[in-house]
């Protein structure tokens, strides 16, 4: 009895102190511009309160706290998830284009995915879409660009997250 005792304890440790093998940290950040020496310089502050014109930088490390490589990292970022929706339905934040950070892993450069579908479908930015018009009395399908301030998701897909390693994923959304 005292050693099934010894043994249940001992497994209630070892999943007491399991860590979790993908660890994400985000942080928001408020980009500020400031004169310096003639300069526009940016610093980053904590973003404790934001007003409608701000511009927010989102930070995600992602750790691998394992001794063996993550294959098939995703890191989906939902913009309506985070900022919500204003009172007229509109969206909170607007992605600011080209913000989002590009990886080199070695000899792989990872692109961030988009989507402007509520996270449906996703590609690499600029994102088209097909419309209907009336065009000379006719109904025709249109391809247009989708504008970066109408996605809702940003994604980094990972192919290998190398063992004790961080990656540091960046964006930067405007506050409507």
């Amino acid at each position: 009895m005292k050693r099934l005792w010894v043994m249940i304890f001992g497994l209630v440790a070892a999943l007491a102190f399991a860590k979790d093998p993908l660890v994400i940290e985000a942080k928001t950040y408020r980009v500020v511009q400031t004169q310096q020496d003639g300069k526009t310089v940016e610093r980053l502050e904590e973003a404790l309160g934001v007003r409608p014109g701000d511009v927010l930088e989102f930070q995600y490390e992602v750790s691998n706290t394992t001794i063996d490589p993550l294959r098939g990292v995703v890191v989906t970022v939902d913009l309506v998830k985070i900022g919500g929706l204003n009172p007229d339905g509109s969206k909170a934040l607007a992605y600011l284009p080209a913000t989002a950070s590009v990886l080199k892993l070695g000899e792989v450069t990872l692109t961030p995915d988009f989507s402007y579908d509520g996270g449906r479908t996703y590609g690499k930015a600029p994102l088209r879409r097909k419309v209907k018009q009336l065009e000379g009395g006719k109904e025709i399908e249109k391809e247009v660009e989708v504008r970066p301030e109408e996605y809702t998701h940003v994604r980094w897909v990972i192919p290998q997250l190398a063992a004790n390693s961080k990656v540091l994923l960046k964006l930067r959304v405007t506050v409507r």
